[in-house]
């Protein structure tokens, strides 16, 4: 796929002293690559790409990779971000691509509290989140939705070095009946060619509730709690990585 995206200008800002939408990593990945992400990007067009049209809801949407990817699939997005710029930009690469009429955007801020919003929908076909350290309080905030399984995939980013609680956050999203697997980042090239292979079948590479089976008296499967202190050890094991679920058979 090819996309014509606005980035910011990051080197115009680096250095800058204090909170700047301009200091962008994502930006500059994407500038000097033309990815962000690239086995998650893998694995959200592998699920994306052969469902029927849905709904995809964009936690930490910032200018709107991951909204682009799945609009390219055809499919409606709800794209939430705390930062009002960062959602211009977003709307402005929509339009760009001929999907504005396929995104809605929201500014809120996912903290201590927050709620999903209201969705007219049987079903989220994907939920992703890259909030810095509040994947909690989102985790909180559908966790109707998680108990009912109404949400088909989540892509969630897990980050112990910005706040604590992982393995509660992401052990509810597996006692709701979830399987996981942590998404790798630089992985060694048996791995990387199995993503790039089959990225759905690659997952058994890096699957989570393995292990913790081995180490545990309860499992993940539905209805059973998944051992904290486990999954605490696969939670600390990575300073910052993304976390790929799906719903158990």
């Amino acid at each position: 796929r090819t996309f014509r995206m606005l980035v910011y200008d990051y080197e115009q800002y680096r250095g800058f002293a204090g909170y700047c939408t301009g200091q962008d990593i994502v930006s500059e990945g994407l500038h000097l690559s033309g990815c962000w992400e690239g086995f998650d990007t893998l694995l959200t067009l592998a699920v994306l790409d052969d469902a029927e049209p849905g709904l995809v809801v964009d936690v930490g949407a910032h200018i709107g990779w991951y909204t682009l990817l799945a609009t390219s699939c055809g499919h409606r997005v709800l794209a939430i971000d705390a930062d009002t710029e960062n959602l211009s930009v977003l709307r402005i690469n929509a339009s760009a691509q001929n999907v504005g009429h396929l995104v809605e955007t929201r500014n809120e801020w996912i903290g201590e509290g927050w709620k999903c919003p209201g969705l007219v929908v049987d079903e989220v076909l994907l939920l992703k989140s890259d909030i810095e350290g509040a994947e909690g309080h989102l985790v909180e905030g559908v966790y109707d939705l998680l108990k009912r399984r109404q949400i088909r995939y989540l892509l969630l980013e897990v980050s112990p070095t910005l706040a604590p609680g992982y393995a509660e956050t992401v052990g509810r999203v597996m006692d709701c009946g979830y399987e996981a697997a942590i998404v790798p980042s630089k992985p060694p090239s048996h791995v990387r060619e199995a993503y790039e292979a089959d990225p759905l079948l690659a997952l058994g590479l890096s699957r989570v509730d393995a292990p913790l089976r081995l180490h545990a008296t309860l499992g993940s499967r539905r209805g059973l709690r998944v051992d904290r202190a486990a999954l605490g050890r696969a939670v600390e094991s990575e300073a910052q990585s993304n976390w790929f679920f799906w719903r158990s058979e």
